[in-house]
């Protein structure tokens, strides 16, 4: 299966990464802020010596 640009589709990637988000969820981590923080950090690291 391909997504978008060609790139391989894995389910079974896909299905554990929503396993570790609703185990995460279980133990008090808010998923959706976490992963916002984490995209914020890579941008500021991409961002530096611009």
């Amino acid at each position: 299966m391909e997504g978008a640009g060609g790139a391989v589709v894995d389910a079974g990637w896909g299905t554990a990464v929503l396993a570790m988000i609703a185990e995460a969820r279980g133990t008090g981590i808010d998923p959706i802020a976490s992963l916002r923080a984490a995209v914020a950090e890579l941008e500021s690291a991409g961002r530096v010596g611009e």
